[in-house]
């Protein structure tokens, strides 16, 4: 997160966060600081904790369908925490291979993930279509509490994640939610953000939002001119190019929440 006199900036992964992250940092009269990446409010250094109310609070959002494509290709150039976190195949030649193995039937549970195969090419939409389905329809745990949460059946990663990191206390609520309206009532009246960074209008949102971060807009502009519009991104194709109609309705069956919130379409 970011932490200024004025603001918080939280990122939610593979939103924009890492671009939309380097434009704050480079105006002085902020006195920004750097504290950790894609931790939650909860983290806050204990002397900044007290600060929370007085301080804007934002971060960015994304449509879904592109989300999932993008969190997907970036494991296929063997990065980031799900790539890491995704369970490899059993190793049958130890005790603990095979207790894993129990483990996973009891849990209904895939025995044999395929990971390497899942995250070979980038620009396959079956596989990527496999994945989603395993992620969506909790086939994996992956390793952050998604799939062991009662509201991981109503809602998909990109909610769980985005309640856990945009709502006071969501590390915490999104164990107790039981159905989809739990969510929505928590997020409706518990939510951190002031406004949101949209990923497909990062330098537009920035620049209507820069009185309310303190920030001159000519200053700010000159920044984003001369920034880099994308960092730490995926090489993959146009997210429409992975996605058929049974994997479509998936995502907008789970992700019902940020959909109906922020007006996302699938096009």
């Amino acid at each position: 997160m970011i932490i200024s006199e004025s603001f918080i900036y939280l990122e939610l992964h593979k939103t924009g966060c890492t671009y939309t992250r380097d434009i704050p940092l480079q105006v002085k009269a902020l006195n920004p600081i750097a504290v950790g990446k894609h931790n939650v409010i909860e983290e806050l250094p204990g002397e900044k904790k007290h600060e929370t109310p007085s301080k804007i609070i934002f971060g960015n959002i994304r449509n879904p369908w592109d989300w999932y494509v993008s969190l997907w290709a970036f494991g296929c150039m063997k990065k980031g925490g799900l790539y890491k976190k995704f369970p490899d195949n059993i190793d049958y030649s130890s005790l603990t291979g095979w207790k894993e193995m129990l483990r996973r039937i009891r849990d209904n549970e895939l025995i044999n993930t395929q990971k390497e195969k899942l995250y070979a090419k980038a620009a396959d939409p079956e596989e990527f279509k496999t994945w989603l389905k395993i992620v969506l329809n909790r086939k994996a745990s992956l390793g952050e509490g998604y799939k062991q949460s009662e509201i991981s059946k109503e809602v998909g990663l990109m909610t769980y994640r985005y309640l856990k990191m945009y709502t006071k206390n969501g590390v915490k609520a999104v164990q107790k939610f039981k159905t989809l309206q739990d969510a929505k009532d928590h997020d409706f009246t518990n939510t951190l953000l002031k406004f949101t960074i949209r990923n497909e209008n990062i330098n537009e949102d920035l620049l209507k939002h820069a009185l309310d971060i303190h920030v001159d807009q000519s200053e700010l502009l000159k920044i984003l001119d001369e920034s880099k519009k994308r960092t730490n991104s995926s090489k993959r194709k146009k997210y429409t190019h992975y996605y058929d109609e049974e994997s479509i309705e998936l995502v907008r069956k789970k992700e019902k929440l940020i959909i109906d919130k922020y007006n996302y379409t699938y096009d």
